[in-house]
């Protein structure tokens, strides 16, 4: 979070955006309870490889806990756009290995406020209630 307000701080100068995507994996509790902890761990670390290879330098990837990754994309106005290629390619690769996948929330907007953190916990406040919304809509 320390290198995200940061992060945050330099797009509030600029001027430019920010995306905040929220990443949950689905199955991951069956995944642990039928394949075990082991399983459960390999997806994990794959899961984060495939993230940080598909995405730029300057994008931050953090596991937020449990089985949940925040991606916060600088000087990014299309963070729709890079969700649904990232979920494309993820989700293919966690069907093939684990039999799991993966659903995603977005949000984006300008750092405009001085409490950054703020406004970096608002980003991430509507990407979490878009990714239970998306998450419900699997069902």
């Amino acid at each position: 979070m320390t290198l995200a307000v940061q992060v945050c701080t330099l797009m509030r100068r600029k001027g430019t955006p920010v995306g905040v995507m929220m990443l949950d994996l689905d199955g991951f509790k069956k995944l642990n309870d039928t394949l075990g902890h082991a399983a459960g761990d390999r997806a994990l670390r794959l899961t984060a490889a495939t993230v940080r290879d598909l995405l730029r330098e300057s994008d931050l990837v953090g596991r937020y806990g449990g089985d949940e990754f925040v991606i916060l994309l600088p000087e990014t106005s299309n963070a729709e756009t890079v969700s649904e290629k990232l979920m494309d390619d993820l989700n293919g690769m966690l069907s093939e290995s684990f039999g799991i996948s993966a659903t995603a929330g977005v949000s984006s907007g300008p750092m405009y406020c001085d409490a950054l953190v703020d406004c970096l916990e608002g980003l991430l406040r509507e990407a979490d209630l878009k990714l239970r919304t998306n998450k419900r809509g699997k069902r």
